[in-house]
């Protein structure tokens, strides 16, 4: 969790919520932070594993029964891989524009972190 902690940082992520208060130990970014954070990734070449969706109300954050993923075609180079994760992700991501909470969406991250190195 410390490298991911170090990208939000490196990121310029204003807002993220800590999850670990759920028993969830991951970050979760408002619509426009987790935005920020997927091209923040992509332009570091690290892949995206997918995602969870939870929602805020007040100071309350819920879970939802939404979430995405994104896996390594066996035929893919790994840039090739990284590009697909982000170009998934961030369509998922931004297909909650137009949602009536979209103030209210989180979002986690999870990145393929192998060697990572930034």
């Amino acid at each position: 969790m410390r490298k991911f902690e170090n990208l939000i940082k490196l990121a310029g992520i204003e807002v993220c919520f800590c999850l670990s208060d759920l028993g969830v130990y991951e970050f979760a970014f408002p619509l426009d932070q987790a935005i920020k954070m997927v091209n923040f990734l992509n332009q570091k070449n690290i892949a995206i594993l997918g995602g969870d969706v939870y929602y805020r109300k007040g100071f309350e954050i819920n879970p939802s029964d939404e979430s995405w993923y994104c896996e390594k075609n066996n035929e893919e180079t790994d840039y090739d891989f990284t590009q697909r994760s982000f170009y998934v992700a961030i369509t998922y991501i931004e297909s909650f524009l137009t949602n009536e909470n979209s103030g209210n969406t989180l979002f986690t991250i999870t990145i393929q972190d192998e060697n990572l190195t930034i």
